[in-house]
């Protein structure tokens, strides 16, 4: 690998045309970005009046490409190989620049010399951006920076005709994906910045860029050697991730003549989604964590033995839409009870977040798996939701670290095989029964014990309350006909504290006269409900005949109800007792019971 320092002048030129592979990343530099490149070049080229050929340089660091097949018979594209997010910003700036000097043009007050001087670097900004060809050489018109199909035409008409894309009745509505939605948005504020400078200003950064900044512009001998640089440079911290690397992997298996294909389902699919079922598969098909999530993700593909286009189409992508569907819903199936069940099951699962520093929760795999192997058996797939929802209930009440939680749930993809056999061949009785995936008897009684307890104990645990109270609601509803009402939505609903947890001795005297009890009951479920909307600070810490009152002021809550029963049911309460708290606390109990089919056999 060879590499030389070459300024502006003659990276843009007829002799450079940069190519982005179908195997790079998306362009996904953002304002900041965008601005620090142009900030930085504004105090480079800002040296007074010193002549430009005697101004310091500017190094904008390294760009690797590598040679690939000609463009046409005369001219070589260069593979972008590290260095698009550069060289597409500064593709930007030139592009700015250049509307800016045409709006100069616009002006009848220039001198013709001056016109003319305007006119010649307009033009070789045009040519910087846009090669017209030459009918002599045969060389064909192209543009200087190429970005991948789905780009292509987006970018290419800005490299061609740039102001159009800085007016303001320009829809941006019709920008599709990351990388035009980055390139609009950097440019918006490249000309932001560049249409308020004096012309003389644009024109000697224009020149300085030219003949003083420079790049380390480093040749790869062939395509195979660029995508191991590409793979080595992630691990010295340049911005690639690990799906980037592995797509390159995966891509050094690829016929030419498959590549277009794999690189067209790979962006239907999404870069994103497609990271985050790499994620999944690791969960269910490595045996032991990794140390990071590139070792993780190169393992998983290696696991399966397969090469790129035979990984893509027969595990990655049909992983992918199973996870799109369990994301955004949509089974379908020939009984409409269960189709509509196991969507409740869904939402309600969604309520259980990632644990700390995790993008998935950590019964997603489960629950993807169940989706793609039980796709033609519902109730085999309600059955699963069902013991999903409650063992993720179960950890989360009992306070179950991530990694406690991660090691039960690999239990239960370890006995997969047993209870897939149950479900494809018959679904009478339970499939899990004995299985990992069940609670035994003795972690049914720790369930209730967690639930009979004080539950609001901090401020991360109202999270948690709130869940519960959402589900004793929702049961409670609809007792007498279909399984759940429609679920709440978590971000219109508060948690109260019917007695509260620093009261004013005026309004809650009696209680306090057993100050021990009144402390453990003040936090448990008995004592505790959904308000519609935000807190209410209004009733604070008044007696209760005063805060019902405010609960279920017109003025508070737009009408006499909440349409939450348990809470409605305050209404026909006149006294808040200990008794009355602990009647609560056992009809709380008694619902999580139902719901959770929380009965031992024991």
């Amino acid at each position: 690998m060879d590499a030389k320092q070459t300024v502006l002048l003659k990276l843009f030129d007829e002799n450079h045309f940069f190519v982005l592979p179908a195997y790079q990343r998306p362009y996904s530099w953002q304002k900041e970005h965008a601005e620090d490149l142009l900030s930085d070049l504004w105090e480079a080229a800002n040296q007074g009046s010193v002549q430009i050929s005697e101004r310091s340089q500017c190094h904008l660091g390294l760009v690797t490409v590598a040679r690939g097949p000609p463009i046409d018979s005369l001219t070589n594209k260069l593979s972008m190989v590290d260095g698009q997010q550069r060289l597409v910003t500064l593709c930007l700036i030139f592009a700015a620049l250049k509307c800016r000097l045409e709006m100069e043009l616009e002006s009848n007050e220039l001198l013709p010399a001056k016109r003319a001087e305007i006119e010649k670097l307009a033009k070789k900004l045009a040519e910087a951006l846009w090669d017209e060809g030459d009918v002599g050489t045969q060389r064909s018109p192209a543009p200087r920076v190429e970005l991948k199909r789905k780009d292509a035409e987006f970018f290419n008409d800005l490299l061609q005709d740039p102001v159009k894309f800085t007016r303001q009745d320009y829809d941006a509505k019709v920008l599709k994906g990351e990388t035009q939605q980055n390139i609009w948005q950097n440019l918006q504020y490249i000309w932001s910045q560049i249409r308020e400078r004096d012309v003389d200003e644009c024109i000697d950064l224009y020149r300085y860029m030219l003949q003083k900044v420079l790049v380390l512009l480093s040749h790869c001998s062939s395509h195979n050697d660029a995508i191991k640089f590409f793979k080595v440079t992630s691990n010295r911290g340049l911005d690639l991730e690990s799906i980037d690397i592995v797509k390159a992997t995966m891509w050094e298996s690829i016929p030419e003549e498959q590549q277009d294909d794999f690189d067209k389902k790979w962006d239907e699919a999404g870069r994103d989604h497609l990271s985050a079922t790499f994620k999944v598969l690791s969960f269910i098909y490595l045996d032991k964590p990794c140390k990071d999530e590139m070792e993780e993700f190169t393992k998983t593909y290696a696991h399966f033995q397969l090469e790129g286009p035979q990984f893509l189409d027969k595990i990655l992508l049909p992983f992918a839409r199973t996870y799109e569907e369990l994301l955004k819903g949509g089974y379908t199936c020939s009984s409409e009870t269960e189709a509509r069940e196991i969507e409740t099951f869904r939402r309600l699962l969604w309520r259980v977040k990632p644990g700390y520093g995790r993008t998935l929760p950590g019964w997603a795999p489960v629950a993807i798996l169940a989706f793609k192997d039980f796709a033609h058996h519902s109730g085999a797939l309600l059955q699963t939701l069902e013991k999903l929802d409650r063992l993720s209930m179960f950890m989360l009440v009992r306070g179950w670290s991530v990694k406690l939680q991660d090691e039960r749930y690999k239990t239960v993809l370890d006995s997969w095989d047993i209870a897939t056999k149950r479900g494809l061949t018959s679904v009478s009785g339970s499939i899990w029964e004995g299985l990992p995936l069940d609670l035994s008897h003795k972690e049914i009684e720790e369930f209730l014990e967690a639930l009979e307890k004080p539950l609001y104990t901090s401020s991360r645990q109202s999270r948690l309350v709130k869940l519960l109270l959402m589900r004793l609601n929702e049961f409670d509803t609809i007792q007498g006909g279909a399984k759940y009402a429609d679920l709440y939505l978590e971000t219109n609903l508060s948690v109260e504290h019917v007695a509260p947890q620093n009261p004013d001795d005026a309004g809650w005297k009696e209680l306090l006269k057993d100050h021990r009890r009144y402390d453990e009951a003040v936090n448990k479920l008995g004592n505790l409900v959904l308000l519609s909307g935000k807190k209410n600070s209004a009733a604070k810490n008044q007696g209760f005949k005063e805060k019902k009152e405010k609960i279920f002021s017109k003025q508070n809550r737009q009408g006499t109800s909440n349409n939450i029963p348990l809470t409605d049911n305050l209404k026909e309460v006149t006294d808040w007792t200990f008794e009355v708290q602990e009647e609560r606390q056992r009809n709380a109990i008694a619902l999580c019971r139902r719901i959770w089919q929380l009965y031992s056999n024991k």
